[in-house]
């Protein structure tokens, strides 16, 4: 009896995640619930450093999202998005070079082969990153879209530690 309880336990755990993660997007890839689309904090180091609580947090949204299926790297896709922001630091670029998305199934990690961050109104010449921290992972995938979950990928600056986490949607050219 036992037996059958556990396992019964274990089927409805695995159809409601199932169902959980369809019922995330519309049919054309659009985040259904809004407060997930793909946020990005940004903290000053040296106020994370020396516990400063003087430094205001910022937050920040991808404001558009493109995945290219081929580029100039042989058998890559290259990934671009950038920031909604209007200052120095809260304005940036990010672009990554990765495996062909259509080989990609959902639920796929992206394991970039180059990947480049950048504060584009910055003219200092260390606001950049060429790697991170964190997991960027296929969350949806149509013909002319793509949505990629960010959970806790970190870019860090000369100057200014960046957190993504949510999903971007993509289109996908």
């Amino acid at each position: 009896m036992k037996r059958i309880l556990t396992l019964s336990l274990i089927f409805i755990a695995a159809a409601m995640a199932t169902s959980c993660g369809k019922d995330l997007f519309t049919p054309d890839g659009y985040l259904l619930d809004k407060s997930l689309v793909a946020k990005t904090t940004i903290q000053q180091k040296g106020a994370i450093q020396s516990g400063q609580e003087d430094f205001k947090t910022t937050i920040v949204d991808f404001g558009d999202g493109t995945v290219q299926r081929t580029s100039e790297k042989e058998g890559q896709s290259l990934l671009m998005a950038h920031s909604t922001g209007i200052t120095v630091y809260d304005a940036f670029w990010l672009s990554a070079y990765f495996d062909c998305i259509d080989n990609m199934k959902v639920g796929d990690v992206l394991k970039p082969s180059y990947c480049w961050f950048s504060l584009i109104l910055s003219s200092s010449s260390n606001t950049w990153a060429f790697s991170y921290a964190g997991k960027i992972t296929l969350a949806a995938k149509g013909d002319d879209y793509v949505v990629f979950n960010f959970d806790k990928v970190t870019f860090t600056t000369d100057v200014y530690k960046y957190v993504m986490d949510g999903y971007l949607r993509c289109e996908l050219n």
